[in-house]
């Protein structure tokens, strides 16, 4: 029997810690939302537990900058201090559905366990994922881990917005060594099964129309003039019938740092693309990977409750029974022609697939003649500095010169962007039924223009660059 001074001892010492540890645990950090900001981890950063998932595994360890170099958001490497690396492969696995073997699937309940807890989540961590975020299919990536914690009852979750290249472009610190995590004692506590639907939802989906189905692939995807070989059989390119159209590029930047736009300017394109908020929906793609940043952004960003997310997708769809039948893009042409819709997009809808609305084309000439007069008014301003000694004139030199050769170099991409979307409309890619919003001659004039105008920077650099040498040599 234990003494009174032991009891008191056990009383006084022993409870109060266990008292203060169960306090502690009660008062862990709780995400403020499904999306957090680089400021917001950064404050949390010691508290949460920040998991990198990635497709280019080598991306992230990679090298250091160096000093002189600038930062390459295509070719970051590194990841936010602390965050664990969680193998991509580790978080799919095969599958089954209706006895027909599938990849890339949801992983068991006790695969997923243990890869959570070699990743240092325990029950009640907070759990921060961080993907590469260099672009959009990076929040994808990022977006399906977040689906799978969700899926599988842990609901202290948040995606980084833009991700590690955001984190970078920031201006804070990279680390490029591997992450030792302790732990943790994660477990799968339910599977809510309500989140995903099967190829039978779907079908019914399908056959009744009281359930909305969303593509979230990009339109070439959807129009049938793509498909993913390793997952989709050729007769199946496609959509399938009666499902609209919200590509997962439109749900945030499409370049580092591919942060997610706003739940408003979302809804608006969700409203463009004639998706019902309101109404039970599925997302698809072709494995579930694009579809889970859909799935994402309508369930967790909009509030729509009633989203769900075909897990096997394309894949499935056409693998679990060969004869399921898609739109395809003649079915889609005809449809539109004899003005029957079912099952098709109207003309106006068609109209909505475009990525961008079109512009005029000799508006985007106009602006790049403004750009290049303000580019060489600040040539000016930097000559009526010549006389200023040797090391400021140089370094001022050398910073416009830098300048002008980055504005060079993004000029060149908007116009190869400007020049390919233009393309693609004349010859009717997205489309091929519509008229062409512009003709062969005003794009043949489009590109004579915008290369004169290119020629011409050219010239005002050099002329600049060159032009004021001798001040160099005489020391001014």
């Amino acid at each position: 029997m234990k003494s009174p001074r032991l009891r008191t001892i056990l009383c006084w010492v022993i409870f109060p810690i266990t008292f203060v540890l169960a306090w502690a645990s009660a008062l862990a950090v709780q995400v403020p939302g499904p999306l957090v900001e680089t400021g917001w981890l950064a404050d949390h950063q010691g508290e949460v537990v920040i998991l990198d998932v990635r497709k280019e595994a080598a991306s992230y360890l990679g090298k250091p900058l160096a000093p002189s170099e600038k930062l390459n958001l295509k070719t970051l490497t590194g990841h936010i201090p602390g965050a664990i690396s969680v193998p991509w492969k580790r978080t799919v696995s095969k599958g089954e559905e209706q006895g027909v073997p599938l990849k890339s699937m949801l992983p068991s309940p006790d695969g997923f366990g243990e890869l959570m807890q070699a990743s240092g989540v325990s029950t009640d961590s907070a759990v921060v994922i961080a993907g590469r975020g260099s672009t959009a299919k990076d929040q994808a990536f990022a977006a399906r881990l977040y689906f799978t914690l969700k899926y599988f009852g842990h609901d202290n979750v948040a995606l980084l917005n833009g991700g590690t290249a955001q984190w970078a472009k920031e201006g804070r610190p990279l680390a490029h060594t591997e992450e030792a995590p302790v732990k943790g004692d994660f477990a799968v506590t339910e599977a809510r099964e309500r989140l995903l639907a099967t190829t039978k939802d779907v079908q019914n989906a399908i056959e009744t129309g009281d359930v909305q189905v969303v593509d979230c692939r990009t339109e070439d995807f959807y129009l049938g003039l793509n498909f993913k070989r390793k997952f989709v059989s050729t007769k199946h390119k496609g959509h399938l019938e009666g499902a609209k159209t919200l590509p997962f590029v439109l749900l945030g930047e499409s370049s580092g740092p591919a942060k997610l736009y706003s739940a408003e300017e979302i809804r608006a394109v969700a409203d463009v693309k004639g998706v019902d908020l309101d109404m039970p929906t599925i997302t698809y793609c072709n494995t579930g990977v694009t579809a889970s940043l859909g799935w994402y952004a309508l369930h967790e960003l909009l509030g729509n409750g009633q989203t769900q997310l075909y897990d096997g997708s394309m894949h499935a769809w056409s693998t679990v029974d060969p004869s399921h039948s898609v739109m395809s893009l003649a079915q889609i042409a005809e449809a539109a022609a004899t003005g029957e819709t079912s099952g098709a997009p109207t003309q106006s809808e068609m109209q909505a697939l475009f990525v961008r609305p079109p512009r005029s084309l000799q508006s985007l000439v106009d602006e790049r003649r403004d750009a290049l007069r303000r580019k060489r008014n600040q040539y000016f301003d930097a000559a009526a500095g010549r006389r200023l000694f040797q090391p400021a004139w140089m370094t001022a030199r050398e910073e416009i010169v830098g300048g002008y050769r980055d504005s060079m170099r993004e000029a060149n991409r908007q116009h190869r962007d400007t020049l390919r979307l233009y393309q693609d409309t004349l010859r009717g890619l997205y489309a091929p039924w519509s008229r062409p919003f512009h003709d062969q001659a005003e794009i043949r004039h489009f590109v004579s223009q915008m290369e004169q105008l290119d020629r011409q920077e050219l010239r005002d650099s050099l002329r600049f660059t060159h032009a004021y040498a001798p001040w160099h040599l005489f020391g001014y």
